[in-house]
């Protein structure tokens, strides 16, 4: 192709998106894609300004996956970074446009993985955007989502994808008691949820020196990881399984397999969201979601679909980022699933002891703790300290069965069991 002079703004008034609309009725839509992913990743407008081409490491996956490649914004309410004069919300349109495509290709049957990140300078607060990095982050999983899309965000310094992905992946078997004996009793029941490894940046750079932390080991934690990772590193996955400990348990991370909003899915295709989380936490041998992420709380449509791949438990975690007034639903069991809620804990210790000391001790209390890429040795440090700050509580740490087994005996108890 001879692309020079061809993309001028003559059909959006934005010459970025005059390509990417020609990009998508020459491939997109002509079905030479990968139905399975989309990529969002940067273009060369910061290479360009900066010099910066880090980028280039993380792309060979893109390209061995015939992968249809963009870098839009999520916002329609300000005008990008990179294109501070197209018609505001274009970018958006284009974007929809590229979801929409691979929506009506693949017809219903099967979900599309969308890999990478947004630019943080050029369409969040970072740098010329007034949006807040996570918000965008939360805006682009709200839009993604009705298209029968989920998110892998971060994408960058990952090495070798595309060698990785043929390793010889076989279903895996976590090491751990799923049916503890579990008493309930006047106890402040914590659970710790290593968490964010829902993505191939944390999983790949990250956890390895998180997990070579002699202190684990020592605690029961929950270590959360998506599953659909299985996909770009299953050897890195099944090093963890293999290598894991008694008290190494494996639980899905943000959302569930992928990074969705559940309550965006459409009616008509929940079945499909189903068999696709099915697929993946059989493979990893997973049945608790304890870090839900959405912008509303789950309408029974959604716990049903939980019930179905995630029976143990379900942890929800809502953020009123459209401001509508959504809140995280009341503890409860559904269909025989315990729902509680994920507490953030990125102010620290006081605040854990804080939401200790709201309850009183004679009486049993939960906390579902998200503990963001810490080592063990410092989530045991924090625990200890938090044990000082709370005097006159018996405090537990629990394994995740344990945990949301005690919830449900407790919910039961008070009268929170739905069916």
């Amino acid at each position: 192709y001879d692309l020079r002079g061809l993309f001028d703004g003559s059909e959006t008034g934005s010459a970025k998106n005059d390509a990417y609309r020609w990009a998508v009725r020459e491939f997109l839509q002509r079905g030479r894609c990968s139905r399975d992913y989309l990529f969002l990743m940067i273009d060369a407008w910061r290479a360009r300004r900066d010099g910066a081409i880090g980028h280039i490491t993380s792309i060979d996956w893109a390209v061995m996956n015939r992968g249809f490649v963009f870098d839009l914004s999520p916002w329609g309410t300000e005008a990008p970074g990179d294109d501070p004069d197209q018609p505001l919300g274009t970018d958006l349109e284009t974007y929809t446009l590229i979801l929409k495509t691979q929506y009506i290709l693949n017809g219903g049957k099967r979900m599309t993985e969308l890999a990478g990140f947004f630019d943080f300078n050029k369409y969040s607060s970072v740098e010329f955007g007034s949006h807040h990095p996570v918000g965008t982050e939360w805006e682009t999983v709200f839009i993604i989502s009705p298209w029968n899309v989920y998110q892998n965000t971060e994408n960058h310094k990952c090495l070798n994808k595309s060698f990785h992905s043929k390793f010889r992946f076989k279903s895996l078997k976590q090491k751990i008691e799923k049916h503890p004996r579990a008493h309930l009793e006047n106890k402040t029941y914590v659970c710790i949820l290593m968490a964010d490894y829902d993505s191939c940046r944390p999983l790949y750079s990250l956890l390895p020196g998180f997990w070579a932390d002699p202190a684990r080991g020592t605690v029961p934690l929950s270590w959360g990881i998506d599953p659909n990772l299985i996909n770009t590193y299953p050897d890195v996955i099944s090093y963890y399984y293999e290598t894991a400990t008694g008290n190494d348990y494996f639980v899905a991370d943000a959302t569930c397999a992928g990074y969705f909003n559940a309550t965006r899915i459409l009616p008509e295709n929940m079945p499909l969201f189903v068999s696709h989380n099915q697929k993946y936490y059989k493979a990893l041998d997973l049945d608790i979601s304890p870090m839900v992420l959405d912008m509303m709380p789950p309408t029974d449509m959604v716990k049903d679909a939980y019930s179905r791949f995630s029976p143990r438990g379900y942890g929800s975690m809502v953020l009123d980022w459209h401001g509508m007034g959504s809140r995280d639903p009341e503890p409860q069991v559904w269909k025989g699933m315990p729902i509680t809620t994920l507490y953030n804990t990125e102010d620290g210790v006081n605040k854990i002891a804080g939401m200790i000391k709201y309850n009183k001790p004679d009486r049993p209390s939960f906390f579902y703790l998200r503990m963001v890429w810490e080592k063990p040795s410092k989530v045991i440090s924090d625990m200890e300290e938090v044990k000082k700050l709370c005097p006159g509580y018996d405090i537990e740490i629990v394994d995740p069965y344990t945990f949301f087994d005690l919830r449900k005996q407790d919910l039961i108890q008070k009268g929170m069991e739905l069916k």
